[in-house]
């Protein structure tokens, strides 16, 4: 038995806290538009408490990435996006970074 090096709290007095996990990836795409200190950390996202937070796994530091997101699902595609899946919301919305500032959501175009 390997015990996780990671685990957080369901009691709000604790930071962070949740209930349900629901989707996961890792940062390493083709291109990276984030920049190498995001480049093989762990995305990951509680649906119950609409946040997405980052580990790296060298470091085990984790940091809030983004809040008010009710994510179902994360991937990051090759030209270094990341996306989530919105259950509340029932969109895909994507994650990018803007020129010397902290990474924004936007909403993707209806139904192709």
């Amino acid at each position: 038995f390997t015990p996780p090096f990671f685990a957080y709290s369901h009691s709000p007095q604790e930071t962070p806290f949740g209930s349900i996990i629901t989707g996961g990836t890792f940062y390493n795409p083709q291109t990276d538009i984030f920049g190498a200190t995001f480049v093989g950390d762990y995305f990951f996202a509680d649906l119950s408490s609409g946040w997405i937070y980052r580990i790296d796994p060298q470091s085990k530091e984790k940091t809030l990435f983004a809040s008010g997101a009710s994510a179902v699902d994360l991937d990051v595609t090759i030209d270094g996006n990341l996306y989530y899946l919105s259950y509340g919301a029932q969109k895909v919305y994507r994650v990018e970074r803007l020129p010397a500032s902290a990474p924004v959501f936007t909403v993707q175009p209806v139904g192709q």
